[in-house]
């Protein structure tokens, strides 16, 4: 990591210290943490969870999704999915990205971490099945039946024909 990364982490005061940044901000608190020091009106750190359970971490990265979205800074699903599951690199450019867009400072590096020229592959025990999309928040606050199956089958069959397009 950085020495430059370090120091404006370790300047933050945050709760937790951030010496393996894959492990350490893979649920998002510390990553909540963060924003609630330079938005604080915004962010309630009160409304994240420190737990280490999957459905925690992927709402802890939804709702900084949607923060940093108001905040011009793009981080889509795959991004996110990949840093709650720990996959290399993912994290520290995440972290590196979210310095340079807070502060309005470029880090400077002499070999910057090779960014991904596309998503970052999220490896396969990883990867959302099914049975995860249809036990999704979303779904299961539908009150209707009949359109609580349609929306699960439409989402089986766009997962199956992802999982086509990826062999």
């Amino acid at each position: 990591m950085p020495r430059q990364l370090i120091k404006w982490l370790d300047s933050l005061d945050l709760a937790y210290s951030v010496r393996n940044v894959r492990r350490d901000i893979a649920n998002g608190f510390i990553v909540a943490e963060i924003l609630s020091r330079y938005y604080p009106k915004e962010i309630t750190i009160y409304s994240f969870d420190n737990g280490l359970k999957k459905d925690k971490r992927k709402d802890n990265w939804e709702q900084i999704a949607k923060i940093l979205q108001k905040k011009e800074f793009e981080l889509v699903p795959l991004t996110y999915e990949a840093i709650y599951n720990q996959a290399p690199d993912v994290a520290l450019d995440f972290t590196i990205k979210l310095y340079e867009h807070i502060t309005k400072k470029k880090l400077k590096l002499e070999q910057r971490p090779k960014q991904a020229a596309t998503e970052p592959e999220v490896p396969s025990y990883a990867k959302t099945t099914a049975n995860t999309l249809a036990k999704d928040r979303e779904l299961v606050r539908i009150v209707d039946v009949n359109e609580k199956q349609k929306k699960t089958v439409q989402l089986i069959n766009e997962h199956n024909d992802k999982l086509r397009q990826e062999k």
